[in-house]
């Protein structure tokens, strides 16, 4: 399922260049409920690629 997210980043690391770029960002999840210590903390990251013209 798309998804759009605005990126708001030019007052900490400046502005991009034209160019192609990735974003990743990482995410947890905790299963408090979960009896196997492995499956209790989930971590994953999303990334997407965009390009600035």
């Amino acid at each position: 399922m798309p998804r759009e997210m605005t990126f708001q980043w030019a007052d900490r690391y400046g502005s991009l260049d034209t160019g192609h770029y990735r974003a990743v960002k990482w995410f947890f999840e905790f299963h408090e409920n979960e009896t196997e210590h492995d499956k209790r903390v989930v971590d994953f990251a999303l990334a997407a690629e965009f390009d600035i013209k």
